[in-house]
Parts: C-alpha cells; sequence; structure tokens
C-alpha cells in the first residue's frame, strides 16, 4: 500500500474546510501560512453529520480507504491515523486514507496488554475486542522505539471486510540490519525475516520508516513487502500538515533549528517559521525555545531548496518520557567501522556530554538514514575533527548531525 503523505495529483481546496490560512507576525514581519495539501494525523472527533475533526479542523468526508479496499464512514473512530486528500479538484470533501500503525489479528488478552502480529502492546482504552479479533491500531513512537496506543479499532473482515482477513501489517522505524540472512530488526525488539519479500527497497538502512505487509511465524514477521514511508522520501511542491511528536532536534543554540517528526522524516526551519500555542491566532518567536525533544507538534511545511522547512510549527502538548535523551559529542572518531551495505557507520567519541552538559561515557555513536553530514562525508570520519548532535533511541546513540570542525 503507497502511502501519500507528501505527495498528490489533486491539490486539495483546505480553504473552504478550516484549513490554516491566517497570516501571522514572526516577531520579524507578516508571513501568510499556505493551507496544506496533504493533511496527516489523528480524528480528534467524528461527527454526525459526516465530517471530522482533524489537528483542529473539521472535513466532510467523501470517501474512506484501507489499502485499496473501501470502507463505510461507521469505521471511523477517534483518535485513529488517517491521511486527507480531495475526491476532485472542485469539492471540499476528503478521501479519508486510514494510516494504522499495525493491523491484523489479536492473538492475547491480558488486561490492557494485548498482542499482535508478535508485539505486545499496551493500551488502557482497550474495550470490546476479544482474542481472534481483527483490528487497526493506530500509535505515537516512544523514545525507545516502541509504540504509545491511540487507538484499537475492530473490524468486520468475515463478514463485511473479507479482503482484509489476510491483510497483516507493522509500520517501525529500522534498528538494524543484516543484508546477510534478509533480516532486520523494527522498533525495539521485532525481527523481521524479507528473504522472501517481492518488493524490498535498496538499500534498507537503519532510520528508516518502513511499513511491512506478511505474516508472523512463531519469533518473526516474514514480510511479503516493504516498503518505505518517510515523509521526505519523495519531494514534491506541496504543503505539507502533519501532527506528531518531534523525535530529534539540532542546532537547537541557533536561530535556525532543525527536528525530526515521529522518525520518520526532518524539517528545517527559517526566519518565516511561525511558532505558536495550540490554535493560537499568532506567532510567537519566544516559543523557539519549546522545540525539544518529546513535544507532540502540529507542522505545515514547504519544499525550499530541497529541504522540507516548516512554516509552522504549533506546540500541543510534552511527553515528558523524551527528556534528557539528547548528547553531544566533539573530538576525532576512533574505531570507525562502515557497513557498505546499508551506508551506515559506528565509532566511539572520547569527549560526549547530556543535555546538561554533564559528561557522557559512550562506548559507540550510530549513523542512520536520517544523519545529516555537514562538510564530511561518512568514509572520512576518521581522522576528522568533527562535532556530534545526536539522541538516544532505546539503548542506541544515534547521531542525527555530524558537522566538520575546521
Amino acid at each position: 500500500m503507497k502511502k501519500v503523505l507528501l505527495l498528490s495529483a489533486i491539490s486539495m481546496m483546505l480553504t473552504g474546510c478550516g484549513g490554516s490560512s491566517d497570516s501571522a507576525n514572526t516577531g520579524g514581519g507578516t508571513t501568510p501560512i499556505t493551507p496544506a495539501d496533504i493533511v496527516s494525523g489523528a480524528i480528534d472527533a467524528v461527527n454526525s453529520d459526516g465530517t471530522i475533526v482533524v489537528n483542529g479542523n473539521t472535513y466532510p468526508v467523501g470517501n474512506v480507504a484501507l489499502n485499496g479496499t473501501e470502507l463505510a464512514e461507521d469505521v471511523l473512530a477517534k483518535n485513529m491515523t488517517v491521511t486527507l486528500r480531495s475526491t476532485s479538484a472542485r469539492s471540499a470533501a476528503v478521501n479519508v486514507q486510514l494510516e494504522p500503525t499495525m493491523t491484523g489479528t489479536i492473538t492475547a488478552i491480558n488486561g490492557n496488554s494485548f498482542e499482535i502480529n508478535g508485539v505486545t502492546l499496551s493500551f488502557a482504552g482497550l474495550s470490546g475486542v476479544e482474542v481472534g479479533d481483527w483490528v487497526l491500531v493506530s500509535s505515537l513512537p516512544t523514545a525507545n522505539a516502541g509504540y504509545k496506543v491511540l487507538s484499537v479499532v475492530k473490524l468486520d473482515v468475515e463478514v463485511e471486510y473479507p479482503s482484509l482477513a489476510t491483510y497483516f501489517e507493522l509500520e517501525g522505524r529500522i534498528a538494524s540490519v543484516n543484508a546477510n540472512d534478509n533480516s532486520l530488526v523494527l522498533g525495539s525488539n521485532i525481527h523481521v525475516d524479507y528473504s522472501g519479500a517481492h518488493s524490498v527497497p535498496s538499500p534498507l538502512q537503519p532510520g528508516q520508516w518502513i511499513e511491512v505487509e506478511g505474516r508472523y511465524e512463531v519469533d518473526r514477521f516474514v514480510a511479503t513487502e516493504i516498503e518505505l514511508d518517510g515523509y521526505d522520501d519523495d519531494n514534491d511542491d506541496l504543503n505539507s500538515e502533519i501532527e506528531g511528536i518531534v523525535t530529534s532536534v539540532e542546532d537547537a543554540d541557533t536561530g535556525l533549528p532543525s527536528f525530526s517528526l515521529n522518525y520518520r522524516g526532518s524539517f528545517a526551519t527559517d526566519s518565516a517559521t511561525c511558532y505558536r500555542q495550540d490554535d493560537a491566532n499568532h506567532c510567537d518567536a519566544s516559543l523557539k525555545s519549546q522545540l525539544n525533544l518529546g513535544a507532540e507538534v502540529e507542522v505545515i511545511s514547504t519544499l525550499k531548496a530541497g529541504r522540507r522547512v516548516a512554516t509552522l510549527v504549533e506546540f500541543e502538548d510534552l511527553d515528558s518520557g523524551w527528556q534528557g535523551r539528547e548528547f553531544e559529542c566533539e573530538g576525532m572518531p576512533s574505531n570507525v567501522v562502515v557497513d557498505v551495505d546499508t551506508n551506515t557507520a559506528t565509532f566511539a567519541m572520547s569527549d560526549c556530554e547530556d543535555a546538561n552538559e554533564h559528561p557522557l561515557p559512550i562506548e559507540r555513536v550510530y549513523t542512520d538514514a536520517m544523519t545529516r553530514f555537514d562538510g564530511i562525508d561518512i568514509d572520512y570520519l576518521a581522522g576528522s575533527h568533527v562535532e556530534v548532535e545526536g539522541v538516544l533511541i532505546g539503548e542506541q546513540y544515534i547521531a542525527r548531525e555530524i558537522e566538520l570542525d575546521d
């Protein structure tokens, strides 16, 4: 299933259905916030008049679909993650594409915990489902690359939607790849065998967010198809609106920080970026200090000079479980090992500190698909004096930016 988060053949007419379009004072002038072409987030409310609320805006529903299967509107529920697109260039109604983190059959339930596709999850709102039910699970990522469940919704795949009965999928961040045996680890400990998959991106790299279709067998998920699902895998000159959690921040001490969202894509900022509190009608440059790891935000972005640049960062909440996981290092990398199959590297650094500037002993620093290199190439890490900014994901110290210190 191709997920369309940034690209669409049809530009949405969001101004007519509640998209943000106000002008904002950034402290350096007045900047219009262009309505988004693509909207992605969790459903805030499902209304009886055939509309839904996503990211605080109300949209009339045109149709609902999952993996090419048309669904009735009554499957929509609060906290389901969705992507919205217009049904035509002349209509404000939207196609609602369901974007679950997982789909499959519940194989065990124990209180608030349940198992699906071999993964044990916890959800305080778990109700109305039983072992054997086919469900859609929507979630946000956690600091250890796990899943914070937002909703669990049951579908009748025996009578109403039989085409989905064998549709099992997982999404997550690749933690490691073993190209020798065609396997990878997804999230914190989900083992995936892709040796028999008929569609696999190349190269697969740690740090990529992927969607895996297949089936669970004993102690692993056997993939039939793997697809990249990052926000910036493809670029087009469209505006996107995405809701999620900040999973890294680089150059936070400068006037132009950059950040990643949901482990899926990175965003730059510029002097026109508007920062505001949830649903406020004006920008406040002082809120830039709230662009921290774990911040739950809504981001509207556009493509500028080949990079996604945030035109709006709206702060909603803060997940404190992410705090204290940033680090910085300075010096010459040693014991550099480059994996040619994944084009990633690991290396040792002797001078590192945590977010509070306390010395931090780090045995290995890892690069991944989202590491940005500034003035240096991965092949020249050894013998170069560099500055490293990164974040602890699970038990790995992942470099988010490596800059040549000259």
